[in-house]
């Protein structure tokens, strides 16, 4: 990244459970390791960003006990120098119907049970007007609001639960500074949504108009969200009445039950996204870069594939596998449409098979290579409405809580009234609109894939199904990868790329001439050496290299290194007989001390020509030299011995040291 300055995404991709956050967090923090940063506590905020987000995004599934119910981008800033100056990150595709909705077996987001696992119930009686969990119905497998007998959690969840919340909390304040006020204002938020959850409808008789069956949990609602300004009245109706205007008039009509519900359920939706989206830009303004960024690195993790098997798929389940679906179409466009541009702009011919799902007709009748997934449509249209009427959009505008009206268009919503559901298009329209976001910021960048595999459907430890991973690498592509590594010329090299790798199998690398005719030599060895025809092609800039091709290249490369590293052992041992046979020759000489002294110089000698580094520059000890210089007066004969050391290293570089070494020998008689 910092040699080409391009800007890279890793996508983690998997099914629900198979470890994507997990291994989001191990590739953060191996990047935060091996590189620099430039603010001591930033690496520290962006990891604690994630059991910030889990708590609000996570949540307790058939398929997973911590399944993210959300997508996160998170991207890291780099100087030129490649140090971390900052990051950024994005929280999209948030599954908002589980927040009134969610099926047998399975739990809201964990936030609203950490709300009472973390407090005791005088506290939030006094504070929140909060009674027992299961009073509410947003928390209960049952939709019947009546029973509250329904257990909520075990002794041992509420004690994790908890942890989660307070650990949250703390790193709001501590990490990312936010005042008490704040962190009061989150808790009304939910607070208020449970007491929405609450509301039920009812047909006055006299009338047949809507009415409120308790006006106890909306009151609790309105004076959390701090709704002084507008009246209880106004509240009501913007909840039971339909508000439109035709030139300039306002018209009010009472809603049906069931519309009136969709309003109920369409505003804790929304409190609860703005409440999300509020969490995550307070962790932005304390990470954002304070100077400017020259590349961007993204760890892109979203919520695995589903596909359930003691109920049936129904809407959320849809919408996670359409984008999974869609970032399988990019992984196959990314690779393998590349793989074919690549191979066409170097001159050569190869197919590669790929199937392009991008219809949405193909898409919703969902078919992941292998794995076919059914629907059931029940319910489809109540979890895909989320729209605000206008009058509920004024209402929630004038809140006192900085995380419900920061997220409301005051100005458009005074000066221009427009029909009843325009402001806020339905849930799958704003997923579909958060997914194209998705894809054109993936289309910019240079992809890096992770894919996690489930080994077994029960997430149990030491247990492996073979069957059920072998049905996973089939629908994620590896079929098509391995098609490609063995059929095709995965290993590429520019022209220079090669001849510098590879230039020791041939002696002719040394003569001036093009980068592409000193290849055509080195693949002559290749090619005499009888494997499959066409292992490697020369295209216009490129060597493609199958990977039979490569394997038996670098083989001869090392054959050829460790063949030259002998030879120069051997020429450097018969170099040392030779000395110690001049030695013997010499008449009248003492050398037998003489000899251990050289064999010891020449096992030293050994010693460090095995070593990596250069040798040091002399083996003369500091109290031989001073004994040498005591003697120089008397006129000794020195012989000085050229020792070249030359070795072949395992990178392929040469290294080559000369020493000077003064060598004393003892005459007899003084003679040169």
């Amino acid at each position: 990244m910092r040699n080409s300055q391009e800007e890279q995404c890793i996508v983690v991709t998997g099914e629900s459970g198979a470890g994507k956050t997990e291994n989001t967090k191990h590739v953060l923090n191996h990047l935060f390791r091996s590189t620099k940063c430039k603010h001591s506590d930033l690496v520290s905020k962006i990891e604690q960003a994630n059991p910030l987000l889990e708590l609000f995004g996570n949540a307790v599934t058939e398929l997973n006990q911590n399944s993210s119910r959300f997508g996160k981008l998170v991207e890291l800033h780099y100087d030129g120098n490649g140090e971390i100056v900052g990051g950024k990150i994005d929280a999209f595709l948030l599954e908002r119907s589980r927040v009134v909705h969610h099926g047998d077996r399975e739990t809201n987001f964990h936030v609203f049970y950490g709300f009472f696992a973390g407090f005791q119930s005088s506290s939030l009686k006094d504070h929140y007007l909060l009674e027992n969990p299961s009073s509410y119905r947003i928390l209960r497998d049952t939709e019947d609001c009546n029973d509250s007998t329904s257990g909520i959690f075990s002794v041992e969840e509420k004690e994790k639960y908890k942890s989660q919340y307070l650990t949250a909390e703390h790193i709001l304040t501590e990490h990312f500074k936010c005042s008490v006020e704040v962190i009061h204002q989150i808790r009304q938020i939910l607070a208020a949504i449970l007491h929405l959850g609450n509301v039920n409808f009812t047909v006055d008789p006299g009338t047949d108009e809507i009415i409120i069956y308790d006006d106890n949990p909306l009151h609790n609602a309105y004076n959390l969200l701090g709704m002084e300004d507008i009246t209880m009245e106004d509240f009501v109706e913007s909840l039971c009445s339909t508000v439109t205007y035709s030139k300039n008039e306002k018209i009010v009509r009472g809603k049906s039950k069931c519309q009136a519900e969709e309003e109920r359920d369409a505003v804790i939706k929304h409190l609860y996204k703005l409440m999300f989206e509020t969490v995550v830009r307070l962790v932005n303004e304390s990470i954002k870069p304070a100077t400017s960024a020259e590349t961007t690195l993204g760890i892109l993790d979203v919520s695995g594939f589903e596909k359930l098997e003691q109920k049936q798929n129904n809407f959320e389940q849809l919408l996670i596998n359409i984008t999974n679906e869609r970032l399988n179409q990019y992984f196959r466009k990314a690779v393998f449409t590349a793989e074919n541009d690549d191979l066409f702009k170097e001159g050569v011919t190869m197919s590669t098979s790929y199937t392009d799902h991008d219809s949405s007709n193909e898409v919703l009748h969902l078919c992941l290579g292998t794995k076919e997934v059914n629907y059931s449509a029940e319910g489809f249209m109540s979890k895909n409405r989320s729209r605000l009427s206008q009058g509920m959009l004024e209402c929630l505008q004038k809140s006192n809580n900085r995380f419900v009206n920061s997220g409301n268009p005051a100005d458009k919503a005074k000066k221009t009234p427009v029909r009843c559901g325009k402001l806020n298009d339905s849930s799958a329209k704003q997923y579909r609109e958060s997914l194209q976001h998705l894809t054109d910021y993936l289309s910019k960048t240079r992809p890096l894939f992770i894919r996690c595999i489930k080994p077994n459907r029960q997430c149990e430890d030491s247990h492996f199904d073979a069957d059920y991973v072998k049905q996973q690498l089939l629908y994620s592509g590896i079929r098509e990868l391995i098609k490609i590594r063995r059929d095709g010329f995965p290993y590429r090299f520019t022209f220079e790329q090669f001849c510098k790798r590879f230039s020791l199998l041939t002696t002719e690398c040394n003569i001036e001439r093009s980068a592409s005719e000193k290849c055509r030599d080195i693949l002559r060895v290749l090619r005499t050496s009888g494997n499959d025809s066409d292992p490697a092609l020369i295209g216009k800039t490129k060597i493609l290299l199958k990977a039979c091709a490569m394997e038996e290249l670098t083989e001869q490369v090392e054959v050829k290194r460790t063949e030259e590293e002998e030879r120069v052992r051997k020429i450097e041992a018969e170099k040392r007989e030779k000395r110690k046979d001049s030695l013997r020759k010499r008449k009248g000489v003492s050398f037998d001390s003489t000899l251990k002294t050289e064999n010891e110089k020449d096992k030293k000698e050994d010693d460090q020509a095995s070593l990596p580094s250069s040798p040091p520059p002399s083996y003369t000890s500091e109290r031989e030299t001073k004994e040498e210089n005591t003697k120089e007066t008397a006129n000794p004969k020195y012989v000085y011995l050229l020792s070249i050391d030359c070795k072949l290293r395992t990178n392929g570089l040469r290294s080559c040291g000369i020493l000077m070494k003064p060598f004393k020998f003892v005459y007899a008689a003084a003679e040169t």
